[in-house]
């Protein structure tokens, strides 16, 4: 069976380039995404395609920094990101929100 294409979204901030990816996200980033910022996976993930807004910027390049540097804040990055910001991000065109396929989703959606 071919693997499936891993959602990812590219995000350029003041000229440094990160790319996230969902399936990095381990259950204690996701926790610790949570304490951060109140949101879950699931909402940023929606925010980033809906909203994005830069507190939801500075929560994908945090999580995409965290995978090499786990010590790293939340405030640090989201200090450095502001209004003033050059921002640019794009998801890639198979993007679907995680674990939302029905054929690999563990627990379907009601």
């Amino acid at each position: 069976m071919a693997k499936k294409a891993e959602a990812t979204i590219r995000i350029s901030v003041d000229g440094q380039h990160y790319t996230f990816r969902p399936g990095d996200v381990t259950a204690l980033d996701a926790q610790a995404l949570r304490r951060a910022t109140g949101m879950s996976m699931r909402g940023l993930w929606d925010a980033a395609q809906n909203d994005p807004d830069i507190d939801v910027i500075a929560s994908l390049v945090w999580l995409a920094r965290r995978a090499k540097e786990p010590s790293l804040s939340y405030e640090t990055v989201a200090k450095a990101i502001g209004y003033d910001s050059d921002i640019a991000a794009e998801a890639d065109a198979e993007a679907a929100t995680p674990a939302a396929d029905e054929e690999d989703a563990a627990f379907p959606e009601a």
